[in-house]
């Protein structure tokens, strides 16, 4: 049997526009509080051209000092690639891959890669920016978080992204990436 957790399920409040390096993560309970299988990655994302799109999956620890993403828990590059214009929920299965889902929950997040070229090889040369990740307000807490391309930066929370944008839309909590993952129960 298996459970999803995370926030697939909240209603969009905001688009974030998806920058080339940008890594984003938010952190999910495990309301289990013991070490799950993880079934598959679930993620909230648009693209609104008719190209490739790449992303890196990441899954990291809480940083118990800072409450930001810590050591990364994949052991393996799963990099996943949305073909031509896309609304839809985006679930990729990772269960040959036997990731475990910790007790105190992680962050599940991506990297974006950007727009695969027309050879299908590589992420680099192509500047178009026409990938959106979906934000919902359902979390009470700052708990997503993201990283410009220049990882040598400290992760930030979305506080000063919900002051900038609380002109068009209004927040009733904190902006929450709509990233989710789906458990093995058992």
């Amino acid at each position: 049997e298996l459970i999803s957790l995370g926030y697939l399920k909240s209603k969009r409040k905001a688009w974030l526009s998806a920058t080339k390096g940008m890594k984003i993560c938010t952190f999910i309970e495990n309301p289990f509080l013991q070490p799950k299988l993880v079934h598959s990655f679930l993620f909230k994302i648009r693209n609104n051209n008719e190209t490739k799109l790449g992303f890196k999956l990441h899954l990291f620890e809480k940083d118990t000092i800072t409450n930001a993403p810590g050591k990364e828990l994949l052991k393996e590059d799963i990099v996943i690639v949305l073909e031509g214009k896309s609304k839809k929920d985006v679930e990729h299965d990772v269960s040959l891959y036997n990731i475990d889902f910790p007790a105190k929950g992680a962050f599940v997040g991506i990297e974006w890669f950007g727009v695969l070229n027309e050879n299908n090889d590589d992420f680099n040369g192509v500047d178009t920016q026409n990938g959106y990740i979906e934000l919902n307000d359902v979390s009470k807490e700052f708990n997503t978080f993201q990283q410009d391309v220049f990882s040598f930066f400290p992760w930030k929370n979305m506080e000063k992204f919900k002051k900038i944008s609380e002109e068009h839309t209004n927040f009733k909590n904190c902006p929450t990436a709509s990233f989710g993952i789906k458990l093995f129960k058992d």
